[in-house]
């Protein structure tokens, strides 16, 4: 079953196409959401605990 992240994409074109509505994350959330993501799979590939400032 999908989860809230596939439905916030599949909002996403809508939007973009409409030129109507505000989208549920910002491109701020979207990065972090990458660096936490990038720092986690540091972490799996050094085996060591990865520090993530701001």
């Amino acid at each position: 079953m999908p989860g809230g992240r596939f439905f916030r994409q599949q909002r996403l074109p809508d939007l973009v196409r409409s030129g109507k509505g505000v989208p549920v994350v910002s491109l701020s959330d979207g990065f972090r959401v990458r660096v936490v993501g990038r720092a986690a799979e540091e972490n799996a590939r050094l085996g060591q605990m990865i520090t993530v400032k701001g």
